[in-house]
């Protein structure tokens, strides 16, 4: 097998494992932070039911 040859291959490869890991972990990440800010969310929205809950009800006759 030439030299040339086998230069190409490695470039070749090394082109498409590095794509293939950065395309893996630009997933994954996106993966992770869409959790992340799913719960925020949810975070959020479980503070403002509390919040008006407070507001809108009394306290000592719970109505």
């Amino acid at each position: 097998m030439p030299n040339g040859t086998n230069e190409a291959t490695f470039l070749y490869r090394a082109l498409y494992d590095l794509s293939f890991f950065i395309i893996v972990i630009i997933i994954i990440m996106n993966v992770i932070f869409g959790v992340i800010v799913d719960t925020f969310a949810a975070l959020r929205q479980e503070k403002q039911d509390r919040e008006e809950l407070v507001r809108n009800n009394c306290c000592v006759c719970g109505t």
